[in-house]
């Protein structure tokens, strides 16, 4: 049971036209459930080509189902299944599969972006599982080591400190950085900009694994498409540079599945040449969270490369999980679902504004 002062456990008091909406939106509904005359107006359709609308502005999320995909921007747009709300930091954290142990540092703003800007655990569990498979079908010591790079809160980290000893991690976001910081306490946390660093100042001894997913604005199929001509673009060169000089047996480098198709399929061929480069064969596959346990559909796009080339690929994971109404045709368990992800949280507090002093005010 998470205690009522949980600061993550917190819903801001909405408007009383948000408060109807939710109000009026059955479990699984959206926009177009919810009647007409409540409608955001950006649904409704307008102008000679009637632009606008549908969109995904407003989603009551279903307890017997796995979440939509949760990012930075769900906090005014989930609503919960039951209560005419928005769902809180905590719930989300728990969708990214973040144990309550786990502690933000931050603004709720800054938290916000670090819940949902995060690979859900696991999903990296089961990457990492994966590695370590084959590691151990290799013969490779039983201490692995591995690198960290961009990243972000730890998603990933806690995945794969299941498998391996995490020697260090960089993050430039300072609140994300402290978070790894207070979460990780055995791994050296650099915060700064990877272009200022080099793989000297991350190790110091033999790394078996990097990884890691450079900033993915400019592969995102919500942004603009700008790939690798977008300056955060050439964080991916970064990325690999650090791989050449540690070296490791083998890389993971995540990112959203917009990379496949952004430029025609030029990105992904971008990356897989900066792998060939520094002498690694390199293979990939889209994910999705839910086929790994997760409460939430979510596909990332994960490309793993190898320093021994004469190795035989590694091909994707199995799936050890199937949707709920799945079961009975792959014999696998279901998923977690949102109603027992949010199990034992209880009734958030409620966050107002003092608009005259600007300070947040929690209401029991």
């Amino acid at each position: 049971m998470i205690l009522m002062s949980d600061r993550l456990h917190t819903s801001s008091l909405n408007s009383p036209i948000v408060v109807e909406r939710i109000r009026h939106l059955p479990v699984g509904g959206r926009m177009k459930d919810i009647p007409p005359h409540l409608w955001h107006d950006s649904y409704v359709r307008v102008g000679e080509k009637k632009t606008g609308g549908p969109n995904l502005r407003l989603l009551r999320l279903d307890p017997d189902q796995p979440s939509n995909t949760v990012t930075a921007y769900i906090f005014n747009k989930f609503a919960h299944y039951s209560e005419d709300r928005y769902i809180t930091p905590r719930e989300a954290a728990r969708l990214q599969q973040f144990p309550d142990s786990h502690e933000f540092v931050g603004p709720i703003t800054s938290v916000q972006l670090q819940i949902g800007n995060a690979v859900p655990v696991g999903l990296a569990r089961a990457v990492a599982r994966h590695v370590d498979a084959r590691m151990k079908s290799n013969n490779t010591c039983l201490d692995r080591k591995a690198v960290s790079l961009f990243s972000g809160a730890g998603g990933m980290d806690l995945g794969f400190s299941d498998y391996f000893n995490i020697q260090s991690a960089n993050e430039i976001e300072s609140n994300f950085a402290a978070t790894l910081a207070r979460n990780f306490s055995s791994t050296h946390v650099l915060s700064s900009d990877v272009t200022d660093i080099d793989g000297s100042e991350l190790s110091d001894s033999e790394v078996d694994l990097v990884f890691g997913g450079p900033p993915c604005q400019p592969f995102s199929a919500a942004g603009k498409h700008r790939g690798v001509d977008d300056p955060r673009g050439g964080l991916v060169k970064e990325y690999f540079r650090i791989v050449s000089e540690l070296s490791p047996s083998y890389f993971v480098l995540e990112n959203v599945p917009g990379l496949l198709s952004n430029a025609k399929g030029g990105a992904l061929k971008f990356v897989l040449e900066q792998a060939e480069k520094i002498g690694y064969a390199s293979e990939y596959f889209v994910l999705n969270a839910t086929d790994f346990g997760v409460p939430q559909l979510r596909n990332r796009l994960f490309v793993i490369g190898r320093r021994d080339k004469s190795e035989a690929p590694l091909g994707r994971p199995l799936a050890t999980h199937c949707l709920p109404d799945r079961q009975g045709n792959l014999l696998l368990p279901s998923c977690m679902t949102v109603g027992e992800a949010f199990a034992g949280l209880g009734k958030p507090t409620v966050r107002t504004l003092n608009r005259h002093k600007g300070v947040a005010v929690v209401d029991s």
